[in-house]
Protein backbone atom coordinates (compact mmCIF):
# COMPACT_ATOMS: atom_id res chain seq x y z
CA UNK A 1 0.00 0.00 0.00
CA UNK A 2 2.76 2.60 1.08
CA UNK A 3 4.71 2.40 -2.45
CA UNK A 4 1.28 2.81 -4.18
CA UNK A 5 1.01 5.72 -2.25
CA UNK A 6 4.28 7.07 -2.73
CA UNK A 7 3.69 6.91 -6.40
CA UNK A 8 0.15 8.62 -6.50
CA UNK A 9 1.99 12.11 -7.37
CA UNK A 10 3.88 10.55 -9.91
CA UNK A 11 0.33 9.58 -11.50
CA UNK A 12 -0.78 13.33 -11.26
CA UNK A 13 -3.11 12.38 -8.53
CA UNK A 14 -3.54 14.36 -4.99
CA UNK A 15 -3.32 12.13 -2.22
CA UNK A 16 -5.87 13.44 0.59
CA UNK A 17 -4.67 12.54 4.32
CA UNK A 18 -8.05 13.51 5.68
CA UNK A 19 -10.67 12.78 2.83
CA UNK A 20 -12.82 9.93 5.41
CA UNK A 21 -12.32 12.05 7.92
CA UNK A 22 -13.39 15.64 5.72
CA UNK A 23 -16.50 13.55 4.60
CA UNK A 24 -17.80 12.56 7.88
CA UNK A 25 -17.15 15.92 9.52
CA UNK A 26 -18.29 17.71 6.25
CA UNK A 27 -15.03 19.65 6.13
CA UNK A 28 -14.61 22.52 3.43
CA UNK A 29 -11.46 22.02 1.75
CA UNK A 30 -10.10 25.52 3.02
CA UNK A 31 -10.77 23.74 6.63
CA UNK A 32 -9.07 20.80 5.49
CA UNK A 33 -5.89 23.30 4.17
CA UNK A 34 -5.81 24.97 7.35
CA UNK A 35 -5.94 22.09 10.06
CA UNK A 36 -3.04 20.61 7.58
CA UNK A 37 -1.39 23.56 7.76
CA UNK A 38 -1.40 23.83 11.32
CA UNK A 39 -0.21 20.04 11.65
CA UNK A 40 2.60 20.74 9.32
CA UNK A 41 3.23 23.76 11.86
CA UNK A 42 3.47 21.23 14.57
CA UNK A 43 5.52 18.73 12.72
CA UNK A 44 8.14 20.95 11.55
CA UNK A 45 8.44 22.01 15.22
CA UNK A 46 8.74 18.21 16.32
CA UNK A 47 11.04 17.54 14.21
CA UNK A 48 13.68 20.36 15.61
CA UNK A 49 12.71 19.21 19.01
CA UNK A 50 13.14 14.91 17.87
CA UNK A 51 16.17 15.97 16.67
CA UNK A 52 17.57 17.33 19.92
CA UNK A 53 16.18 15.01 22.07
CA UNK A 54 18.56 12.52 19.91
CA UNK A 55 21.79 14.35 19.87
CA UNK A 56 20.89 14.79 23.73
CA UNK A 57 20.26 11.02 23.83
CA UNK A 58 23.92 10.61 22.11
CA UNK A 59 25.22 12.72 24.91
CA UNK A 60 24.22 10.50 27.81
CA UNK A 61 25.17 7.15 25.90
CA UNK A 62 28.93 8.84 25.48
CA UNK A 63 28.78 10.30 29.42
CA UNK A 64 27.43 6.68 30.58
CA UNK A 65 30.15 4.84 29.00
CA UNK A 66 33.26 7.19 30.36
CA UNK A 67 35.05 4.88 33.07
CA UNK A 68 33.69 7.90 35.67
CA UNK A 69 30.50 8.86 35.63
CA UNK A 70 29.11 12.45 36.32
CA UNK A 71 25.88 13.04 37.71
CA UNK A 72 25.42 16.47 37.19
CA UNK A 73 26.63 16.22 33.15
CA UNK A 74 23.80 12.93 32.81
CA UNK A 75 20.94 15.00 34.95
CA UNK A 76 21.27 18.19 32.95
CA UNK A 77 20.51 16.22 29.76
CA UNK A 78 17.96 13.54 30.98
CA UNK A 79 16.03 17.35 32.31
CA UNK A 80 16.71 18.74 29.05
CA UNK A 81 14.92 15.39 27.48
CA UNK A 82 11.86 16.26 29.55
CA UNK A 83 11.59 19.94 28.58
CA UNK A 84 11.58 19.31 24.89
CA UNK A 85 9.02 16.67 25.74
CA UNK A 86 6.71 18.58 27.94
CA UNK A 87 7.56 21.25 24.91
CA UNK A 88 6.30 19.13 22.59
CA UNK A 89 2.78 18.15 24.77
CA UNK A 90 2.26 21.63 24.62
CA UNK A 91 2.74 22.50 21.28
CA UNK A 92 0.48 19.63 20.25
CA UNK A 93 -2.46 20.69 22.78
CA UNK A 94 -1.56 24.17 20.91
CA UNK A 95 -2.30 22.66 17.52
CA UNK A 96 -4.91 20.92 18.39
CA UNK A 97 -6.91 24.06 19.70
CA UNK A 98 -6.52 25.51 16.70
CA UNK A 99 -7.17 23.04 14.64
CA UNK A 100 -10.79 22.79 16.62
CA UNK A 101 -11.52 26.43 16.03
CA UNK A 102 -11.56 25.54 12.24
CA UNK A 103 -14.50 23.50 12.96
CA UNK A 104 -17.91 24.86 13.47
CA UNK A 105 -20.78 23.39 16.32
CA UNK A 106 -21.98 20.42 14.46
CA UNK A 107 -18.46 19.53 12.95
CA UNK A 108 -17.45 19.51 16.93
CA UNK A 109 -20.37 17.71 18.07
CA UNK A 110 -19.35 14.76 14.91
CA UNK A 111 -15.80 15.07 16.48
CA UNK A 112 -17.46 13.97 20.25
CA UNK A 113 -19.01 10.98 19.02
CA UNK A 114 -15.52 9.82 17.46
CA UNK A 115 -13.78 10.46 20.77
CA UNK A 116 -16.20 8.58 22.24
CA UNK A 117 -15.98 5.86 19.80
CA UNK A 118 -11.91 5.64 20.88
CA UNK A 119 -13.12 4.71 24.04
CA UNK A 120 -14.21 1.54 23.03
CA UNK A 121 -11.39 0.57 20.88
CA UNK A 122 -9.67 -1.74 23.71
CA UNK A 123 -13.07 -3.33 24.43
CA UNK A 124 -13.36 -3.99 20.76
CA UNK A 125 -9.50 -5.07 20.81
CA UNK A 126 -10.20 -7.45 23.54
CA UNK A 127 -13.36 -8.60 21.93
CA UNK A 128 -11.38 -9.61 18.98
CA UNK A 129 -8.70 -11.07 20.84
CA UNK A 130 -11.14 -13.64 22.43
CA UNK A 131 -12.83 -14.59 19.55
CA UNK A 132 -16.15 -12.90 20.32
CA UNK A 133 -15.89 -10.10 17.63
CA UNK A 134 -15.09 -11.30 14.24
CA UNK A 135 -13.79 -8.45 12.28
CA UNK A 136 -10.45 -9.58 11.27
CA UNK A 137 -10.07 -9.73 7.58
CA UNK A 138 -7.54 -12.87 7.74
CA UNK A 139 -7.18 -16.27 9.84
CA UNK A 140 -5.45 -14.03 12.95
CA UNK A 141 -2.57 -15.40 14.58
CA UNK A 142 -4.17 -16.71 17.62
CA UNK A 143 -6.70 -15.45 20.42
CA UNK A 144 -6.52 -15.33 24.37
CA UNK A 145 -6.70 -18.67 25.76
CA UNK A 146 -5.88 -20.91 28.93
CA UNK A 147 -2.03 -20.75 26.89
CA UNK A 148 -2.36 -17.82 25.16
CA UNK A 149 -2.73 -14.29 26.48
CA UNK A 150 -2.65 -11.10 24.44
CA UNK A 151 -1.93 -7.95 26.62
CA UNK A 152 -1.85 -5.89 23.61
CA UNK A 153 -5.28 -6.58 23.26
CA UNK A 154 -5.85 -3.66 26.36
CA UNK A 155 -3.70 -1.12 23.55
CA UNK A 156 -6.73 -0.98 21.00
CA UNK A 157 -4.02 -3.15 18.70
CA UNK A 158 -5.27 -5.08 15.82
CA UNK A 159 -5.53 -8.58 15.26
CA UNK A 160 -2.13 -9.75 13.19
CA UNK A 161 -2.68 -12.51 11.05
CA UNK A 162 -1.30 -15.70 10.11
CA UNK A 163 2.33 -14.91 7.69
CA UNK A 164 1.77 -16.26 4.55
CA UNK A 165 -2.19 -15.61 4.59
CA UNK A 166 -3.81 -12.38 3.51
CA UNK A 167 -6.61 -10.76 3.11
CA UNK A 168 -8.45 -9.97 -0.41
CA UNK A 169 -6.16 -7.09 -0.75
CA UNK A 170 -2.79 -8.10 -2.69
CA UNK A 171 0.43 -7.11 -0.43
CA UNK A 172 2.56 -7.65 -3.26
CA UNK A 173 5.00 -4.82 -3.64
CA UNK A 174 4.84 -2.31 -7.11
CA UNK A 175 7.92 -3.04 -9.41
CA UNK A 176 9.21 -0.11 -9.92
CA UNK A 177 11.24 -1.32 -12.49
CA UNK A 178 8.47 -1.55 -15.47
CA UNK A 179 7.14 1.64 -14.05
CA UNK A 180 6.71 4.02 -17.11
CA UNK A 181 6.06 7.79 -15.97
CA UNK A 182 2.76 9.41 -18.07
CA UNK A 183 4.43 11.10 -21.33
CA UNK A 184 3.92 14.90 -21.42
Amino acid sequence: MLPLLLLAPAWGQVVRPVSVLQRYLELADSQVETILRNNEDYNRYSREKQNRIAQVQSEIAEETAKESLDPAALGIRYAEIEVHCRQLKEEAARTRNLNMAALNDAQKTKLKALEEAVKLLPVISEAEWTNLLGTYSGPPFLFNSTTARTDGARLGTLIPGVAGCSPAVSTRWFDASTFQPPQP
